[in-house]
């Protein structure tokens, strides 16, 4: 799924590859924002689905039309005495995939950002020839064939570990953003990437590369698989790639990885890492819609 979001609006969930489709947004007070999805093999009546939400006994709660809706959406607003839960649902019937998203606004409505983001969701087939991952503070774009099977994201560092899906092509790849680099970066970059090599590691060749703008420090290095690959010449191949953005103050940390015979490795196909992102500024609590 594409989801777009105000920029407040940080991803706080998101479900394990082969889990049921589901994804949270919060803000640095409250969640803001829950979408679900599943694939059906009939086409469901949203009208019905949404009566759901109107059985539902509660205290001081009316319910409201949500006609201002991009079509096909159909959805009920919720008024509580703690703020506003728009309720929407759609049918994606290229796709045959039924999408209800949750709105909660802890005071009022912006009718407008619910407009914008209904028309911001959209399925994305595994066909597609690059897929755009945008969570924590990274973005990136990676062919379609590649899937996002782990993240971590602790204090500073950010970790992403993508594997191509199924029996597609191509090889392991990492991406890390780590903060305050102003703390940690004691010497150079291509000092700090060789430490990051797995023990008994070869360096191949290190260059001087650019990532857009960015002077980055790129190492291509090799380490031994097993004794069976070794007697068949293969060895696993490493690229390594690293650069300082200085609007963000974060580096970026790019791994690759495969089996192979020669000494050349590249990043995937439509790979590429967007940085430089404008710094928002976050509404107060007494300004927040």
């Amino acid at each position: 799924m594409e989801i777009g979001h105000p920029p407040d609006w940080e991803l706080s969930f998101a479900c394990e590859p082969d889990a049921p489709g589901r994804c949270s947004f919060s803000d640095r007070y409250y969640q803001r924002m829950d979408v679900r999805w599943r694939e059906l093999k009939y086409v469901p009546d949203l009208d019905k689905m949404l009566d759901k939400y109107r059985l539902r006994k509660e205290k001081k709660t009316t319910f409201h039309d949500a006609a201002h809706l991009p079509d096909p959406w159909k959805g009920i607003a919720r008024r509580t005495p703690q703020g506003w839960i728009l309720h929407a649902g759609r049918f994606f019937r290229d796709r045959r995939v039924l999408t209800e998203v949750t709105i909660m606004w802890p005071r009022r409505r912006d009718t407008q950002v619910e407009r914008e983001v209904l028309d911001s969701i959209a399925t994305q087939g595994p066909g597609a020839e690059a897929r755009t991952w945008q969570a924590m503070g990274i973005r990136v774009e990676i062919a379609g064939s590649y899937d996002l099977v782990a993240c971590s994201s602790k204090v500073g560092r950010v970790v992403w570990e993508f594997r191509p899906a199924g029996k597609a092509r191509g090889g392991e790849l990492t991406l890390e953003r780590i903060a305050l680099s102003r703390y940690w970066l004691d010497g150079t970059l291509r000092d700090w990437l060789k430490q990051q090599l797995p023990p008994q590691s070869r360096v191949i060749r290190a260059d001087l590369t650019f990532h857009d703008e960015h002077r980055a420090e790129q190492l291509i290095s090799s380490s031994s698989i097993n004794v069976f690959s070794s007697l068949r010449g293969l060895r696993r191949l490493r690229l390594n790639v690293a650069w300082e953005c200085p609007k963000e103050g974060r580096v970026y940390h790019v791994s690759c990885a495969e089996p192979s015979r020669g000494d050349a490795i590249e990043l995937p196909e439509h790979f590429k890492v967007q940085c430089c992102k404008p710094v928002h500024e976050v509404l107060s609590a007494e300004g927040r819609g």
